[in-house]
């Protein structure tokens, strides 16, 4: 499947909608959203501009039980243009889940929408952080300790916001 068809996938998820208005950030990013404008793991919309986004809150778990909070805004990077996604947030008061420079890959367009769809997405590669281009504040935690010698800081695993475990293992996730 190519990028904008996963984008367009991404987008199409039933959520319920984010109406952001004006509003826009400064290099015209859609870095603004806050996690406290949506109780819910996920909304989306459509700026004024006519550019499609959605914005998330996931926790990356690390193998030692560390937590990092994150809140992400996919977006559209011009109404004219499909095949160029970006990531942005209200950077440094949030983490992104990972870096878009130059754009986002497929690879990442699919584990946000294996996030959005289950829930959970379980990283089992270590190549998985070069592959998701995982932002930097992952990669400095993981690579600043020897993973011989402290396994601890590998993320393992990415979890949406709301989602909840059932007995079974699976995971429900709440929009």
């Amino acid at each position: 499947m190519s990028l904008t068809e996963t984008a367009n996938k991404i987008y199409n998820i039933e959520c319920p909608t984010l109406d952001i208005g004006e509003r826009t950030g400064g290099t015209g990013y859609i870095d603004f959203i806050k996690s406290s404008e949506f109780p819910e793991s996920f909304r989306k919309g459509i700026d004024k501009f006519g550019r499609k986004f959605i914005s998330f809150r996931a926790d990356i778990h690390y193998a030692n039980g560390g937590i990092n909070e994150t809140l992400t805004t996919l977006f559209q990077r011009s109404n004219d243009y499909q095949h160029l996604w970006m990531a942005a947030g209200d950077v440094p008061k949030t983490k992104l889940l990972f870096d878009t420079i130059g754009g986002a890959n497929i690879n990442q367009l699919e584990l946000v929408y294996n996030l959005l769809q289950n829930g959970h997405v379980n990283l089992t590669e270590d190549e998985s952080l070069e592959a998701y281009k995982l932002e930097p504040f992952i990669k400095i935690a993981y690579n600043y300790h020897n993973p011989e010698e402290d396994p601890g800081f590998k993320p393992v695993k990415i979890v949406l916001k709301g989602s909840n475990v059932l007995e079974d293992g699976t995971f429900v996730v709440s929009v």
